[in-house]
């Protein structure tokens, strides 16, 4: 069983050498190449190869498949929190004050 698991790891390891330069040129070509993700999927991807009775056949597509979801989730992640501009503060509250009508957007209108 532990030969088994160390062919397959071995094998893996292999694919990933060879198809390193590709893979991130695949990726990059797509707009979309992270280092830390890039690494991150091929850990995920390892330990997936050494799971008894689970049998990748093509590296090529479960690699992109997993890089593109944990793309997805990164962005999900980071599109979860609002980062408002530098003069959102100014409009709230007592330093509001100065700003003029002409200044204010329709919103900001309805609110005063």
């Amino acid at each position: 069983m532990a030969d088994k698991s160390a062919e397959k790891e071995r094998l893996f390891n292999e694919w990933f050498t060879k198809s390193y330069d590709r893979l991130r040129g695949t990726l990059r070509r797509y707009g979309m190449l992270d280092e830390d993700n890039f690494h991150d999927t091929y850990l995920f991807v390892r330990r997936q190869v050494l799971v008894p009775g689970k049998d990748i056949t093509d590296y090529d597509a479960y690699f992109i498949g997993c890089y593109k979801k944990a793309a997805l989730v990164k962005i999900k992640r980071e599109n979860r929190y609002a980062h408002p501009e530098d003069d959102f503060f100014l409009r709230c509250g007592e330093e509001a004050k100065f700003l003029s009508e002409d200044d204010l957007n329709g919103c900001e209108r309805l609110v005063k």
